[in-house]
């Protein structure tokens, strides 16, 4: 729903269309090939935040826009795991109704073993100013101490988004990383909370 992000040609702007086209010809270019796993890892519409930057305010419309362009994803297995309830809730889980006309499993997180690397994923993360991966190494402690707590093994690796950069840590026992945006930086939350640092991508 946002102007700034991942969205269909046929509901580009005039105005913003050369700069939206970017991100779906990006869009295109990595969906061109199959995958073996695809996490789609929360906060897949915008909801009424910042609504004067809006394609569609329309929550309905927004989630057609996203089950259009995550239609374009080729892959053996699909995971949904919901995002922010400030973006993605309301009076029921927007996420829960994209995952279900697109047929795919969603989750609040997500557990996964993969040929024996066990993966935790979460949209939610606490941020972090301090460059250097602080708030990864904060995520990778947290885990491990709430899973041994709990008597699971702990994850190989953990995967958290919701801050619109891509970072990487790790140490002998975990490695975590946070993903990027689909969304540009030239909404609200790219111009105004002046992120350390700002990646576009998947």
């Amino acid at each position: 729903g946002s102007l700034w992000g991942l969205t269909p040609p046929e509901w580009h702007s005039k105005k913003f269309k050369s700069i939206q086209d970017s991100l779906w010809n990006f869009w295109e270019s990595i969906t061109n090939e199959e995958y073996d796993v695809v996490i789609f890892n929360g906060d897949l519409i915008d909801g009424s935040i910042d609504e004067l930057e809006h394609i569609a305010i329309d929550r309905e419309e927004q989630v057609t826009i996203a089950v259009e362009s995550l239609k374009q994803v080729k892959a053996k297995k699909y995971y949904i795991v919901e995002g922010t309830p400030a973006h993605t809730a309301g009076d029921g889980s927007f996420e829960r109704i994209i995952a279900s006309q697109l047929q795919i499993p969603c989750s609040p997180h997500l557990r996964l073993e993969i040929n024996g690397v066990r993966i935790h994923a979460r949209h939610v993360t606490g941020n972090s100013s301090a460059p250097y991966s602080a708030l990864l190494k904060k995520e990778m402690t947290r885990q491990i101490w709430i899973d041994e707590g709990m008597g699971i093994d702990p994850p190989h690796l953990i995967i958290r988004s919701h801050v619109h950069k891509f970072e990487v840590a790790y140490d002998e026992r975990i490695m975590g990383f946070t993903t990027p945006s689909l969304e540009l930086p030239f909404s609200i939350y790219g111009r105004t909370q002046r992120p350390w640092k700002y990646d576009v991508g998947v």
